[in-house]
Order: structure tokens, then sequence, then C-alpha cells
């Protein structure tokens, strides 16, 4: 483990990174946004599935016992009094959400530089010509194959109709065709009868 100051625009956050991972304590990211602990803990609570959110005794439980030194030795540098394995340690990742939600003026230049590093960096490809067309003519031919399917779908729904249309009419005749057998038995029956 190794002390670094992270640095962007005007926030300098003392951290210790840890095999290329980088993390930082409450009072120390606290002090460099403008804010409070508290305020740290109350932005975590509300929503802690946004941060990575480390317990120091879990975190600890993943090192060697030279972390747990380390930290002892540069408490002053991190700005803790005495390690309590509640206390939370946070990632970069960490760090970053802070910086995009905290209201402060540190915050709000924080994100205004994340802005133009975005923008500095965003994409901005204008399609050529044949680009274009390929767009146009790939849409045409999305459009023209989604009016055969509903062309499709409309035949499939008539003959539907029509199919329903000649059962109906072909049960009606068996049922007019039962009747008519029943009348002519029973016609039968009464001549047998006289």
């Amino acid at each position: 483990m190794r002390i670094i100051h992270w640095k962007y625009h005007n926030l300098v956050v003392p951290m210790f990174s840890q095999k290329g991972d980088v993390f930082g304590t409450s009072h120390r990211l606290s002090q460099a946004l403008q804010s409070t602990p508290i305020m740290l803990s109350h932005m975590y609570n509300t929503n802690p599935a946004e941060f990575d959110g480390l317990r120091l005794a879990d975190f600890l439980s993943r090192l060697p016992e030279s972390a747990k030194d380390f930290l002892e030795q540069n408490k002053k540098e991190f700005g803790i009094e005495r390690l309590r394995p509640d206390m939370h340690i946070w990632t970069e990742d960490d760090m970053l959400t802070f910086g995009f939600r905290i209201k402060s003026e540190n915050g709000k230049e924080f994100r205004t530089g994340i802005r133009k590093l975005i923008k500095a960096n965003a994409r901005r490809d204008v399609p050529t010509w044949e680009e274009h067309n390929q767009l146009v003519s790939r849409l045409e031919q999305e459009h023209e194959e989604k009016l055969e399917l509903a062309y499709r779908v409309s035949l499939l729904e008539k003959d539907k109709r029509s199919s329903d249309q000649a059962r109906e009419a072909v049960q009606e005749a068996a049922s007019e065709d039962g009747r008519a057998l029943n009348r002519h038995k029973l016609t039968k029956e009464f001549r047998a009868m006289n």
C-alpha cells in the first residue's frame, strides 16, 4: 500500500493505493468536496446500490496484516483518529459518484470539469453521403418488409373470417339436415302407426 494524492481540477484527495485500486476515507473526501462525513453517509444510505460502500473490517479481511499497520501509521494523513471496523472506505468510483451528486462549490466545479472532458472527447461524426444513403435504403427496406408483413396478416385474418363463416354455414346446414331427417323419421313413424 502507498499514499497517493488523487487530483482533478480543484480536487485533491489523499488516498491509498492497493494493487492499482484507489481508496479513501470519509473525512478527506468530504473535506475535498466541501461537505461533511455525515452528508456522505446520508448520500450513501439514500442510494447504497450506487456505491461500493466497503466497511473497514471487510476491506482489511481481504488484505495482509500490513494493510492495517499502514492505515494505523497514516491515520493523520487520512484524517482519522482511530480505525473502527464499521467506518467506510470509499473506492475511486464512490468518490466520483459523490462528486457528481454533492451540492457544494467544489462539486459544481467537478461536474463542470467532467462535462467539459466528456464534450472534448465525445465523437460527433457526420455520416458520409454513402453511409446516409445506406441508412435510408435500409430503413426503406425495413418499411417495405413491415408493409408486406401487415398485408399478409390482413390476408390471414380475412381467410380466418371466411373459414369461420364457412364453418358456421356448414354447421347451420348440418343442423337443418338433422332437423329435416328428424321430421322425416317422425312422419315415417306416424305413417307406420296408421
